[in-house]
């Protein structure tokens, strides 16, 4: 038997995903032996195995050629599922939207700005 799909049917046997943020959403697909996103996208076992294969194909290609398209992406920090020894009810945030960047750079350049019309005599 395949070891994810046998993880799969743990973790369905067990009754329900971990109990962090980061799962909100995802089931498990008994019927299918797969785990459905909440966008309703399908993780086969042997896809989920390969998922990172792949993701390391791509940062490996972007590093030995430039790509006309490299997206980039900040740090997110994610959040813990505990905090102060209390759970969390809900996630504070997911990720930063492109506009809220936008606005957070907006609103750091005018402060320099103002920073070096200040020091200047």
């Amino acid at each position: 038997m395949n070891p994810m799909a046998e993880k799969l049917l743990i973790i369905r046997a067990r009754g329900y995903l971990p109990d962090d943020t980061r799962w909100r959403g995802f089931r498990v697909d008994e019927d299918y032996c797969v785990i459905v996103t909440p966008e309703g996208r399908r993780f086969s076992p042997n896809e989920l195995m390969d998922w990172a294969t792949r993701a390391d194909e791509y940062h490996a290609l972007k590093r030995m050629y430039e790509l006309d398209y490299v997206p980039i992406r900040t740090k997110v920090i994610t959040p813990l599922p505990f905090r102060g020894g209390r759970r969390i009810s809900a996630p504070m945030s997911d990720t930063v939207s492109k506009d809220t960047k936008k606005q957070y750079r907006h609103a750091q350049k005018k402060h320099d700005e103002k920073k070096r019309r200040n020091q200047a005599p």
